[in-house]
């Protein structure tokens, strides 16, 4: 399991029809978000990682702030227990969208200048790898079979992205792709001859 950075060309592309889709920033920063990929059916879904939010993350129990259990649609990675958990941050199943290879390029943790954050992603790494099958099986494909099967009467699926009609764009987008580089190829061996 790795950590993917994906084309903002495409985001951009997808959010024309389903502006749930994430924008390719996170708090309007110019940090591209990152995720994780499954696959779900013939299709290779993006997962994007986001950060703790204060007023979305968290709860007050007894006059003690607690992190907010995961849920179908957003899954916090929680290290340790009590008063030792380390929140590392968050899926968001609700936001995963189908993702063309050649739109994909692999996070390059060993570059990243930035110490606290490298150790992050690394600390996410490790808690994504342990845990694959429960994020796959319990978030990943609970949530995909919820959307497509049009279950009304569960309330987080309102704002969860349109699974089947981005199915249909990215294979508008991957055709148009494959009709430029085919292009691009005849143009280049036209200029050979």
């Amino acid at each position: 399991m790795e950590i993917y950075i994906i084309n903002t060309d495409y985001i951009n592309y997808l959010r024309k029809f389903d502006k749930r889709v994430m924008i390719n920033e996170e708090d309007g920063s110019t940090r591209k978000y990152v995720g994780i990929v499954f696959q779900i059916g013939s299709f290779n879904y993006f997962v994007p990682l986001s950060s703790p939010k204060e007023e979305s993350d968290y709860v007050i129990i007894k006059n003690v702030k607690r992190v907010r259990k995961s849920v179908v649609p957003i899954h916090r990675i929680i290290v340790g227990s009590g008063n030792n958990e380390n929140f590392l941050g968050k899926l968001k199943f609700s936001s995963m969208i189908p993702v063309i290879d050649s739109e994909l390029s692999l996070l390059d943790v060993e570059n990243i200048k930035d110490n606290k954050y490298k150790l992050l992603i690394q600390n996410q790494i490790r808690y994504i790898r342990k845990n694959k099958q429960l994020l796959e099986e319990n978030h990943a494909r609970v949530l995909y079979n919820q959307k497509s099967n049009n279950y009304k009467d569960i309330k987080y699926l309102q704002n969860t992205v349109d699974f089947k009609l981005l199915e249909q764009k990215y294979q508008e987008y991957k055709t148009i792709q494959e009709v430029i580089i085919d292009g691009q190829e005849q143009h280049a061996s036209s200029k050979e001859d």
